[in-house]
């Protein structure tokens, strides 16, 4: 499930969300 976020933070410009998701 965390790759598909990644790879959708990847996709849009939401890198501070991957960020955040990562550490959540």
């Amino acid at each position: 499930m965390t790759h598909i976020f990644i790879f959708q933070c990847h996709s849009r410009q939401n890198r501070l969300l991957c960020h955040l998701a990562l550490f959540t």
